[in-house]
Protein backbone atom coordinates (compact mmCIF):
# COMPACT_ATOMS: atom_id res chain seq x y z
CA UNK A 1 0.00 0.00 0.00
CA UNK A 2 1.18 3.51 -0.85
CA UNK A 3 0.23 7.17 -0.35
CA UNK A 4 0.82 8.76 -3.74
CA UNK A 5 3.56 11.01 -2.36
CA UNK A 6 6.49 10.58 -4.73
CA UNK A 7 9.88 10.05 -3.06
CA UNK A 8 12.10 10.09 -6.12
CA UNK A 9 12.08 10.29 -9.90
CA UNK A 10 14.16 7.43 -11.26
CA UNK A 11 15.52 6.70 -14.71
CA UNK A 12 14.62 3.57 -16.65
CA UNK A 13 17.90 2.10 -17.87
CA UNK A 14 17.09 -1.32 -19.33
CA UNK A 15 13.91 -2.87 -20.74
CA UNK A 16 14.25 -6.53 -21.63
CA UNK A 17 11.56 -8.97 -22.71
CA UNK A 18 11.71 -12.07 -20.53
CA UNK A 19 9.43 -14.96 -19.56
CA UNK A 20 6.44 -13.48 -21.37
CA UNK A 21 6.81 -10.14 -19.57
CA UNK A 22 9.39 -7.38 -19.26
CA UNK A 23 12.37 -7.09 -16.98
CA UNK A 24 13.00 -3.49 -15.97
CA UNK A 25 16.14 -2.01 -14.45
CA UNK A 26 15.80 1.42 -12.88
CA UNK A 27 18.52 3.79 -11.73
CA UNK A 28 17.76 5.63 -8.47
CA UNK A 29 19.47 6.82 -5.30
CA UNK A 30 16.96 7.59 -2.54
CA UNK A 31 14.38 4.79 -2.53
CA UNK A 32 17.09 2.16 -2.82
CA UNK A 33 17.93 2.65 0.85
CA UNK A 34 16.08 0.40 3.30
CA UNK A 35 14.71 -1.88 0.58
CA UNK A 36 15.61 -5.43 -0.36
CA UNK A 37 14.49 -8.13 -2.78
CA UNK A 38 10.90 -9.11 -2.06
CA UNK A 39 9.81 -5.63 -0.97
CA UNK A 40 7.09 -3.67 -2.76
CA UNK A 41 7.81 -0.53 -4.73
CA UNK A 42 5.45 1.71 -6.72
CA UNK A 43 6.80 2.76 -10.10
CA UNK A 44 4.52 5.18 -11.96
CA UNK A 45 1.77 3.92 -9.69
CA UNK A 46 2.33 0.22 -10.40
CA UNK A 47 3.10 -2.03 -7.46
CA UNK A 48 6.17 -4.12 -8.28
CA UNK A 49 8.10 -6.70 -6.27
CA UNK A 50 11.80 -5.91 -6.17
CA UNK A 51 13.88 -8.73 -7.63
CA UNK A 52 17.39 -7.39 -7.12
CA UNK A 53 19.19 -4.36 -5.67
CA UNK A 54 22.74 -3.37 -6.63
CA UNK A 55 24.31 -0.04 -5.75
CA UNK A 56 22.13 2.55 -7.50
CA UNK A 57 20.15 0.10 -9.63
CA UNK A 58 17.14 -2.10 -8.91
CA UNK A 59 15.33 -4.70 -10.95
CA UNK A 60 11.60 -5.48 -11.21
CA UNK A 61 9.48 -7.65 -13.49
CA UNK A 62 6.29 -6.66 -15.33
CA UNK A 63 3.97 -9.64 -15.86
CA UNK A 64 1.68 -10.19 -18.83
CA UNK A 65 -1.25 -8.69 -16.90
CA UNK A 66 0.80 -5.60 -16.06
CA UNK A 67 1.71 -5.18 -19.72
CA UNK A 68 -1.96 -5.42 -20.68
CA UNK A 69 -3.32 -2.92 -18.13
CA UNK A 70 -0.62 -0.27 -17.77
CA UNK A 71 1.67 2.00 -19.75
CA UNK A 72 4.70 -0.29 -19.36
CA UNK A 73 4.64 -1.43 -23.04
CA UNK A 74 5.31 2.19 -24.01
CA UNK A 75 8.30 2.62 -21.70
CA UNK A 76 11.71 3.05 -23.29
CA UNK A 77 15.19 3.43 -21.80
CA UNK A 78 15.59 6.99 -20.57
CA UNK A 79 11.99 7.22 -19.33
CA UNK A 80 11.60 9.10 -16.05
CA UNK A 81 9.44 7.25 -13.54
CA UNK A 82 7.85 8.20 -10.21
CA UNK A 83 8.92 6.00 -7.30
CA UNK A 84 7.52 5.42 -3.82
CA UNK A 85 8.35 2.82 -1.20
CA UNK A 86 5.54 0.99 0.59
CA UNK A 87 3.62 2.88 3.28
CA UNK A 88 4.86 2.69 6.85
CA UNK A 89 2.11 2.87 9.45
CA UNK A 90 4.22 4.81 11.94
CA UNK A 91 3.95 8.01 9.90
CA UNK A 92 1.40 10.47 8.52
CA UNK A 93 -0.73 9.65 5.49
CA UNK A 94 -0.09 12.78 3.43
CA UNK A 95 -1.75 11.66 0.19
CA UNK A 96 -4.50 9.06 -0.01
CA UNK A 97 -4.60 5.26 0.09
CA UNK A 98 -3.08 3.95 -3.13
CA UNK A 99 -2.88 0.21 -3.78
CA UNK A 100 -0.62 0.23 -6.83
CA UNK A 101 -3.22 -1.62 -8.92
CA UNK A 102 -3.85 0.34 -12.11
CA UNK A 103 -7.48 0.49 -13.23
CA UNK A 104 -6.94 1.79 -16.76
CA UNK A 105 -4.71 3.91 -18.97
CA UNK A 106 -5.66 7.52 -19.70
CA UNK A 107 -4.17 10.13 -21.98
CA UNK A 108 -3.00 13.70 -21.42
CA UNK A 109 -4.84 15.98 -23.85
CA UNK A 110 -4.01 19.47 -22.58
CA UNK A 111 -1.39 21.11 -20.37
CA UNK A 112 -1.59 24.82 -19.63
CA UNK A 113 0.07 27.19 -17.22
CA UNK A 114 -2.10 29.33 -14.93
CA UNK A 115 -0.08 31.62 -12.70
CA UNK A 116 2.66 29.50 -11.14
CA UNK A 117 0.63 26.27 -11.45
CA UNK A 118 -0.15 23.96 -14.34
CA UNK A 119 -3.53 22.48 -15.20
CA UNK A 120 -3.42 19.11 -16.90
CA UNK A 121 -6.39 17.45 -18.57
CA UNK A 122 -6.59 13.65 -18.64
CA UNK A 123 -9.03 11.84 -20.91
CA UNK A 124 -10.36 8.45 -19.82
CA UNK A 125 -12.88 5.83 -21.06
CA UNK A 126 -16.39 7.20 -20.44
CA UNK A 127 -17.53 4.10 -18.54
CA UNK A 128 -14.92 4.81 -15.89
CA UNK A 129 -16.37 8.21 -15.00
CA UNK A 130 -18.43 6.73 -12.17
CA UNK A 131 -15.27 6.44 -10.08
CA UNK A 132 -14.49 10.17 -10.06
CA UNK A 133 -15.96 13.04 -8.05
CA UNK A 134 -15.08 16.72 -8.05
CA UNK A 135 -12.43 17.44 -5.38
CA UNK A 136 -11.93 13.70 -4.96
CA UNK A 137 -8.60 11.87 -5.12
CA UNK A 138 -7.04 10.05 -8.06
CA UNK A 139 -3.70 8.32 -8.57
CA UNK A 140 -1.96 9.56 -11.74
CA UNK A 141 1.27 7.72 -12.54
CA UNK A 142 1.45 7.07 -8.81
CA UNK A 143 0.91 10.71 -7.76
CA UNK A 144 -1.91 11.49 -5.35
CA UNK A 145 -3.83 14.35 -6.98
CA UNK A 146 -7.12 16.17 -6.44
CA UNK A 147 -9.66 16.45 -9.25
CA UNK A 148 -10.18 20.18 -9.80
CA UNK A 149 -12.51 19.90 -12.81
CA UNK A 150 -14.57 17.01 -14.12
CA UNK A 151 -16.20 16.27 -17.47
CA UNK A 152 -17.91 13.23 -18.95
CA UNK A 153 -14.70 11.86 -20.38
CA UNK A 154 -11.98 13.85 -18.68
CA UNK A 155 -10.78 15.25 -15.39
CA UNK A 156 -8.33 18.04 -14.67
CA UNK A 157 -5.71 18.39 -11.96
CA UNK A 158 -4.12 21.62 -10.79
CA UNK A 159 -0.42 20.98 -10.25
CA UNK A 160 1.45 23.19 -7.82
CA UNK A 161 5.10 24.07 -8.59
CA UNK A 162 6.52 21.66 -5.99
CA UNK A 163 4.68 18.66 -7.48
CA UNK A 164 5.58 19.76 -11.00
CA UNK A 165 9.28 19.94 -10.20
CA UNK A 166 9.52 16.82 -8.03
CA UNK A 167 7.67 14.28 -10.19
CA UNK A 168 7.84 13.21 -13.82
CA UNK A 169 4.90 15.51 -14.67
CA UNK A 170 7.37 18.10 -15.94
CA UNK A 171 8.11 15.61 -18.74
CA UNK A 172 4.42 15.14 -19.55
CA UNK A 173 3.27 16.14 -23.02
CA UNK A 174 -0.07 16.14 -24.80
CA UNK A 175 -0.86 12.69 -26.15
CA UNK A 176 1.19 10.79 -23.59
CA UNK A 177 -0.43 7.82 -21.85
CA UNK A 178 -0.67 7.72 -18.06
CA UNK A 179 -1.58 5.12 -15.44
CA UNK A 180 -4.77 5.86 -13.49
CA UNK A 181 -5.89 4.34 -10.21
CA UNK A 182 -9.33 5.37 -8.96
CA UNK A 183 -9.92 5.94 -5.26
CA UNK A 184 -10.44 2.57 -3.54
CA UNK A 185 -13.34 3.92 -1.45
CA UNK A 186 -15.48 4.48 -4.53
CA UNK A 187 -14.77 0.97 -5.81
CA UNK A 188 -15.76 -0.60 -2.49
CA UNK A 189 -19.00 1.41 -2.42
CA UNK A 190 -19.81 0.30 -5.97
CA UNK A 191 -19.18 -3.33 -5.07
CA UNK A 192 -21.39 -3.08 -2.00
CA UNK A 193 -24.26 -1.48 -3.88
CA UNK A 194 -24.08 -4.09 -6.63
CA UNK A 195 -24.26 -7.12 -4.37
CA UNK A 196 -27.55 -8.96 -4.67
CA UNK A 197 -29.59 -10.32 -1.77
CA UNK A 198 -27.60 -8.31 0.74
CA UNK A 199 -29.41 -8.78 4.06
CA UNK A 200 -32.33 -10.21 2.14
CA UNK A 201 -32.57 -7.27 -0.23
CA UNK A 202 -31.36 -6.49 -3.71
CA UNK A 203 -28.53 -4.22 -2.65
CA UNK A 204 -28.74 -1.22 -0.34
CA UNK A 205 -31.84 0.86 -1.08
CA UNK A 206 -33.24 4.09 0.33
CA UNK A 207 -35.95 2.03 2.03
CA UNK A 208 -33.37 -0.15 3.75
CA UNK A 209 -31.44 2.91 4.94
CA UNK A 210 -34.65 4.44 6.35
CA UNK A 211 -35.38 1.23 8.25
CA UNK A 212 -31.96 1.50 9.84
CA UNK A 213 -32.72 5.03 11.04
CA UNK A 214 -30.91 7.05 8.39
CA UNK A 215 -32.57 10.37 7.61
CA UNK A 216 -32.12 11.92 4.21
CA UNK A 217 -31.42 15.69 4.07
CA UNK A 218 -34.87 16.50 2.70
CA UNK A 219 -36.45 14.76 5.69
CA UNK A 220 -34.54 16.69 8.31
CA UNK A 221 -36.13 19.62 10.12
CA UNK A 222 -34.38 22.70 11.44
Amino acid sequence: MFTGIIEEVGSLEIVKRANGGSELQIRCSKVISEIKPGDSLAVNGICFTILDVKRNMLKVFASVETLEKTTVPYWLPGEYVNMERALRFDGRLDGHLVLGHIDFVGQATDIRKVGTSRIIRIEYPQQMGKYFVLKGSVGLDGISLTISSLGQRYFENTIIPFTWENTNLKKLSSGKRVNIEADIIGKYVESLLNKKNLLGQSGITQEYLKQQGYKFPQEMKD
